[in-house]
């Protein structure tokens, strides 16, 4: 019955308003594949309830899009989105991610004070030395910086919020359910591919 109704969703119509909206002023991407940005914030429960379908969704398209992470970077959720980018300068890339997902929301771990995250990275093998000094490095600075600029742009109210090919925005708030939000990034690819080979 789940499959059925999930189908049966798959084929309505999109609705403007409804399950997404535009980007004024809209930017056309200069690569290929489909960039789709996801709005994060690692101690967002939706977030992370998301991440695994978010995830999953993208490697699926993978020959199709590419999905860019932006963490949210004002207030209480700055420290986190730069420690995003210190993993990234400090050469760990994405190796963290999952992990401090994991750490915050099953295992209960505070990773709110640096001298506890330092502690923490340190114990999986990160470089102590080599991510305190990139911490307030110009590359994460010039992100964290850019991460603003783009919360900005597509006035990012809900989390996590995604952005496919620089003209479309959706959450779960449009959603309203896990199911329906992957329903939605399906159908916004396919009207980004097909606004693409319309030269829109």
């Amino acid at each position: 019955m789940v499959l059925a109704c999930i189908h049966l969703d798959a084929r309505a119509e999109l609705v403007y308003g409804h399950d997404y909206l535009d980007v004024p002023g809209y930017q056309k991407p200069s690569e290929k594949k489909i960039p789709v940005i996801e709005f994060f914030w690692y101690q967002s429960d939706q977030c992370f309830e998301l991440e695994n379908l978010i995830d999953s969704w993208a490697r699926y398209h993978s020959h199709d899009v590419r999905l860019i992470r932006v963490p949210i970077p004002f207030g209480n959720e700055e420290p986190m989105a730069r420690v995003y980018y210190t993993l990234e300068a400090s050469g760990y890339g994405d190796r963290f991610h999952k992990m401090l997902y994991h750490a915050i929301h099953v295992d209960n771990e505070d990773l709110s004070k640096g001298f506890d995250l330092v502690t923490w990275l340190s114990a999986r093998g990160v470089n102590q030395t080599l991510f305190e000094s990139d911490t307030h490095s110009p590359f994460v600075e010039k992100h964290l910086k850019k991460a603003a600029q783009l919360a900005r742009r597509y006035s990012v109210l809900e989390l996590p919020t995604l952005v496919v090919d620089n003209r479309y925005v959706t959450n779960l708030g449009f959603a309203g359910s896990p199911d329906r939000l992957y329903v939605i990034l399906d159908k916004l690819l396919i009207k980004a591919k097909a606004d693409r080979k319309a030269g829109h």
